[in-house]
């Protein structure tokens, strides 16, 4: 009996020690998966050493005193009491720590949503301030991780693994895959921790864990390198780009992603309607992109509008100058001058099925329908409607001028008005940010350009009317002469740059490619150019329904179009066109012979303009047809991982689903027997548990003759003595026959009773079994 009762005290020590490890390795894997997901808001790698050390000590501290009973309960009032004692001590450095952080999370959010949030103003000590802060984080958290854990909740965890994966997988700007797997292991361990009685994990449990092991192991060798960041950081864009898109539509546009450029002329879709009073070339500006990033273009970031450009928009719009209209202001200023008067000519447009956060308007834009629209930087306006602009107005000056038509007046020398003194004030400082914004280029790029481009001699950077023609001309020459255009041609490989792939290898590329090389060119010749998308009516087809006497046109996918605008000192962006058979040479007066970027209508034959694709040369099709099929297969395991990733997704969603509605069951319970005990109505609620266990076990009969249950009881639940069910019976009888009231050790017993039946049934299920008993019965 003696060694019996040694055996028990030793299992039973041992199961506590392996239940306090369990506890100990979990609650820091929640914890370090936690710290490293938000590591983007410290202020440098001591902060989450800080954090990961007070949580450790605080854990280990916490499990060491919990076997003194009473004293933990206390230690933790004390432990809180230090920290608020901490944080008054330390007041003024932990606010410049919180502070900091604040800041942080402002940066990475309007990074990613493009909003202008301002940053709180901080002092000194925030690099000590920081790491204090992340120093009671770690141990706060700590202790709160512990606690739940040690009360099998599941609220705490799950809402940590959902502040940290949206945090990580939408905010952050680092790789994510550390702090998600701490978390994804520290899930599944939490599962197993809660689900195997005793924490007997026997060898069903071991294959678990090892299946679980494998397949952590191989969801970090498919997420690793490089492809791993692109794909995250694709991941986030996309993210990004969810609301808008669920908003405005998809924009069929590359939006400057160079991966997309070759689906610009993809179709022949109806996105634009419009009604003119007399038809005339139209470039309707979309998606603006000023910074070249190898892969992809990307609008200016808002440090280019900080510094001594703070507040420049806000203070030129209060001064009634609109980069959006600054031509038509020009223009206008221009013929006062002379003594006549603009010319303005009203247009209505529809959107069909093209994106509707853009109003799509012209450089030589006037005025708009104001109503429920915003400027966007000096990009382009966009619509504040929440589904976007459906059909607007706006006038625009006649005709639309091109870059190289245009040179400055002379009244822009000597201002003779007030009106044109105060024009002068306001574009000096404008143009004084465009050439700070839009003339950057890296070394390697300025030099490949030279070398393409201006091989023969050096430009001057001086904005003369012969200076930018004949730069431009030599740019429309070298892209006309050396470069193939192409309506749908090869997309670039991965992880290269566009630029030099285009220029040195591919040679060949549609007007996305033609445009990025041109604003690059102008850039390296000293002119502030942009890479402009949208959808472009072509002259030949203005001019197609003057002679039908139309004034109506609908834009569709092949009016898809990119091209370049250069900034003209005194008068505004302005585009210029570089893709051969879409421009006319101003010294020659004649059409330039070339491919023109697409086919308008089957009309624009009349004007002879050769509207065929270029032929391949007869190299090039096996090694198409075997990057197609290279692609292909790309796609496929592409493909493949993201449903296994989506599966898994799910799987864990539906999990904490399952979590938390028995935590909430759990705790639905506990309030009854709460009740139960505040009424002295405990035994009447351990019998009915005891009868929902039976039932749930399939135990049947009549159970107000609970003896006669015995042998059921004894097959169903073959860890149950009868010694210890009849000594259950005789307690419950004498409470409820005997109206005597039964003293702790009794309750306890009785307790312990139903506690070891519930364990009894749950380890004789199977997995499904194990499930219902769970999450359906709460058992």
């Amino acid at each position: 009996m003696e060694k019996i009762e040694r055996a028990v005290i030793k299992e039973e020590s041992q199961n506590k020690g392996m239940e306090i490890v369990s506890e100990t390795i979990l609650t820091y894997l929640f914890l370090s998966g936690f710290i490293f997901s938000l590591k983007d808001l410290s202020y440098s790698g001591s902060c989450i050493i800080a954090a990961l050390l007070a949580g450790f000590v605080v854990i280990l501290f916490f499990e060491k005193i919990e076997q003194y009973g009473k004293i933990a309960e206390r230690a933790h009032a004390v432990f809180y009491i230090v920290c608020v004692a901490f944080c008054v001590i330390f007041a003024i450095f932990l606010i410049q720590g919180f502070l900091y952080v604040t800041n942080l999370f402002i940066q990475l959010w309007n990074l990613r949503f493009g909003t202008e949030a301002v940053q709180i103003s901080t002092g000194g000590g925030v690099g000590l301030g920081s790491i204090l802060f992340w120093l009671i984080l770690g141990a706060v958290f700590g202790n709160i991780l512990l606690s739940q854990i040690k009360k099998r909740k599941m609220g705490f965890p799950v809402a940590i693994i959902i502040i940290a994966v949206a945090f990580s997988s939408i905010l952050g700007r680092s790789d994510i895959w550390l702090g998600m797997l701490l978390l994804l292991v520290s899930l599944l361990g939490l599962f197993i921790f809660y689900s195997v009685p005793q924490r007997r994990v026997g060898a069903y449990g071991c294959s678990c864990i090892g299946a679980i092991c494998v397949f952590v192991l191989l969801l970090t060798l498919f997420s690793s390198g490089y492809k791993k960041s692109a794909s995250i950081e694709e991941y986030k864009y996309n993210v990004a780009r969810a609301l808008e898109k669920f908003r405005y539509g998809e924009d069929s546009l590359p939006q400057g992603n160079f991966k997309k450029a070759p689906t610009l002329l993809e179709g022949t879709k109806e996105r634009l309607e419009v009604k003119m009073d007399k038809p005339q070339e139209l470039y309707l500006r979309g998606y603006v992109g000023s910074e070249y990033k190898k892969r992809f273009w990307t609008t200016l970031p808002l440090e280019n509008y900080s510094g001594k450009y703070d507040g420049m928009l806000t203070w030129l719009e209060k001064n009634e100058f609109l980069p959006a209209t600054q031509y038509a202001a020009y223009d206008a200023l221009s013929k006062q001058a002379s003594g006549g008067t603009a010319e303005y000519q009203n247009i209505r447009v529809e959107n069909k099925n093209a994106y509707r956060k853009y109003m799509y308007l012209p450089s030589a834009l006037s005025s708009w329908d104001s109503g429920k629209t915003k400027q966007e930087k000096d990009w382009n306006t966009i619509s504040t409607a929440f589904f976007g602009a459906k059909s607007y107005d706006f006038s625009m000056t006649q005709p639309a001028p091109a870059a190289e038509t245009v040179l400055a007046d002379d009244w822009t020398q000597n201002p003779v008005s007030e009106g044109q003194q105060k024009y002068l004030n306001n574009e000096s400082i404008y143009h004084s940010f465009v050439e700070d914004s839009c003339l950057s280029v890296d070394t390697e790029q300025r030099d490949l350009i030279k070398k393409v481009f201006f091989e023969k001699g050096k430009r001057e950077k001086d904005f003369t009317k012969e200076d930018f023609t004949e730069v431009t001309t030599q740019i429309r020459q070298i892209l006309r002469s050396e470069m193939t255009y192409d309506k749908e041609p090869q997309a670039s490989p991965e992880n290269t740059d566009f630029l030099q792939w285009f220029l040195k290898e591919s040679k060949e590329g549609n007007a996305v490619a033609y445009a990025t090389a041109a604003v690059m060119a102008y850039r390296t010749a000293g002119y502030p150019a942009r890479y402009v998308e949208g959808y472009h009516l072509s002259a030949a087809e203005a001019e197609i329904l003057v002679n039908e006497n139309k004034k109506d046109v609908t834009l569709t996918t092949q009016n898809a179009h990119a091209w370049a605008e250069v900034y003209v000192t005194g008068v505004g962006w302005l585009p210029v066109e570089v893709v051969p058979g879409l421009y006319t040479e101003t010294y020659t007066n004649e059409t330039v012979e070339g491919k023109p970027a697409y086919k308008i209508n089957p009309k624009s034959n009349q004007d002879n303009l050769d509207t065929g694709e270029d032929a391949k040369g007869g190299g090039t099709g096996s090694g198409q047809a075997a990057e197609k099929e290279k692609k292909k297969h790309e796609k496929v395991l592409s493909m493949v991982f993201t449903y296994l990733l989506f599966i898994w997704a799910v799987a864990i969603i539906c999990y904490l689903l399952l979590e938390l509605q028995r935590a909430i069951r759990l705790h639905i319970q506990t309030n009854k027997k709460q009740t139960a005990i505040s009424e002295n109505k405990l035994v009447s609620y351990y019998i009915k548990e005891i009868g929902l266990v039976l039932i749930a076990g399939k135990v049947k009969g009549n159970f107000s003759h609970p003896l006669e249950l015995w042998e059921q009881i004894e097959t169903n639940f073959s860890d149950i003595e009868q010694e210890e069910y009849e000594r259950m019976i005789k307690l419950v009888q004498k409470a409820r026959f005997g109206g005597i009231v039964l003293k702790p050790h009794e309750m306890y017993t009785l307790e312990c009773f139903v506690e070891h039946l519930k364990k009894a049934l749950y380890e004789k299920q199977n997995f499904v079994g194990k499930i219902r008993l769970r999450y359906i019965k709460t058992i």
